[in-house]
């Protein structure tokens, strides 16, 4: 186990784990008290594609071993040590969307956490799982986060045997 970020005024952390990664959110738009939270982030199938990895690698790449993880870099190539605000975040996501060939005007961060929560749910995942890793506090939230992505599947005639 490995842990970077921890800071003496509470904020987040990252641990390292053989199983993936816990990060610890201090606070978020679900937890307007600062309580904090600690979700789990598994390795992937697939190193190319696996979350753990690009973010291991994208600190390794910054030299980030304290404090935020998302931050600005300067013209020069230079990490900033201040974190990234919203609007930054929002913006980086647009950005990203249209270099993958994406309509960035149909990308944000909630299309990203109801995209999230629709792939678990069409995939059978637990809607208590997908409720805490969102942060919601209600299902009834959750559930708005899942859009149908394919009706057949959860269709009870196919059990009917017809």
């Amino acid at each position: 186990m490995t842990g970077r970020g921890e800071t003496a005024d509470g904020c987040g952390w990252i641990e390292h784990h053989p199983e993936g990664i816990k990060i610890r959110l201090s606070r978020s738009k679900t937890d307007q008290d600062g309580a904090g939270r600690v979700i789990g982030v598994v390795h992937g199938e697939r190193k190319e594609t696996c979350p753990v990895q690009a973010l291991l690698d994208r600190l390794d790449a910054a030299g980030i071993v304290r404090g935020p993880l998302f931050r600005s870099i300067h013209r020069s190539g230079r990490v900033q040590p201040d974190r990234l605000n919203d609007r930054s975040v929002a913006l980086t996501i647009k950005s990203a969307a249209k270099k993958a060939g994406l309509d960035p005007t149909k990308v944000s961060g909630h299309s990203l956490l109801s995209g999230h929560a629709t792939t678990v749910a069409g995939n059978d995942g637990d809607e208590r799982a997908i409720q805490a890793h969102l942060g919601h506090h209600s299902p009834e939230m959750t559930r708005r986060y899942i859009r149908e992505a394919n009706v057949f599947r959860r269709s009870s005639t196919g059990k009917l045997g017809l």
